[in-house]
């Protein structure tokens, strides 16, 4: 699949299996996610594909969408209730992967979401490490913007409202 929606409909219409994986066990969703389609993505979800598959190494859907960039694709998966925290093996959640690749525009929509800023990978690194690996300065600063708002929150000073109205 490679954008295809007319083809992909098609297809769907005479009875192309939604969960039939290839050979490296890629379902179509998981393809259409892979390569940024999100017309195809779209109407995967709608014809009933599971919105929580995975690659063949079990990592979520999420997690590829933003390594790729492609936020679109991650809205529709998350707007199917995909949860912001899904990881593979390796432990990596799609904000660690979007902080690693310099996706700010991922990391904006995934903290919006409520997407731990805290969470670590297998190896031990967090969402900050790997923003300031990649000297990736605006997502540094919006990782420290929300850790300093969480920090004011839970010490009593500020209540979340005031930041996020």
């Amino acid at each position: 699949m490679r954008g295809f929606a007319q083809t992909a409909e098609l297809l769907l219409d005479h009875g192309a299996c939604l969960e039939q994986a290839n050979s490296d066990g890629w379902t179509p969703l998981v393809a259409a996610v892979w390569y940024g389609q999100t017309d195809v993505t779209r109407l995967l979800l709608a014809r009933g594909a599971s919105a929580a598959a995975t690659a063949a190494n079990e990592v979520p859907l999420t997690v590829i969408a933003a390594m790729h960039g492609n936020r679109g694709v991650l809205k529709l998966l998350l707007s199917h209730g995909v949860s912001t925290e899904g990881c593979g093996t390796d432990g990596m959640t799609a904000l660690l992967m979007a902080c690693e690749y310099g996706r700010a525009d991922i990391v904006n929509e995934l903290i919006a979401r409520g997407a731990s800023v805290h969470a670590c990978c297998a190896r031990g690194f967090n969402a900050l490490q790997y923003a300031e690996a990649g000297t990736y300065s605006s997502i540094v600063m919006k990782l420290h913007e929300v850790d300093t708002i969480a920090q004011k929150v839970s010490e009593g000073r500020h209540s979340s409202l005031e930041y996020w109205a």
